[in-house]
């Protein structure tokens, strides 16, 4: 929970930055900012008055995201716009290779027809729908380098 919504103040898309930053916290450090608090009255009262600890990581745009998300100030966090404006986020990123022969965006920007892709597309979905997360994306990830599947 972001901290205004703790204190049942005026709750904002702000409180949804805030979540995303949680998220991307999540993601790189494999666990909540305040994870490591296990009683839930004590992790509230971290959220209000403590700052969020950051540890170095290899992409300073990243890093540079979760923190502007992670301000407990809900002002003082950045809109959607300004967001997206970050160069992390910017589709010219130069942290995103669409060369890679294993990434899936790769494999949508290759000459395939329309045909072609509206089939994988299906797949996908069906696969999605049909499988536990982890399995689908095992899937997934075989239907992008076209091999065949290991489930073990």
């Amino acid at each position: 929970m972001s901290p205004e919504s703790i204190e049942c103040r005026n709750i904002s898309f702000a409180a949804d930055i805030w979540s995303l930053g949680c998220i991307l916290y999540s993601m790189v450090y494999d666990k909540l900012p305040w994870g490591h608090i296990t009683s839930p009255m004590a992790k509230m009262n971290a959220i209000i008055d403590e700052d969020v600890h950051f540890k170095p990581i290899e992409d300073e745009q990243l890093l540079n995201v979760m923190q502007v998300c992670l301000q407990r100030d809900d002002w003082k966090r950045p809109t959607v716009t300004q967001l997206l404006e970050h160069p992390y986020l910017k589709p010219n990123n130069t942290n995103v290779s669409l060369s890679n022969t294993n990434s899936g965006i790769s494999y949508f920007t290759s000459s395939k027809t329309i045909n072609e892709d509206s089939e994988v597309i299906g797949r996908i979905i069906e696969e999605a729908r049909n499988n536990t997360p982890r399995t689908a994306a095992k899937k997934i990830i075989s239907i992008f380098n076209q091999q065949p599947v290991d489930l073990n």
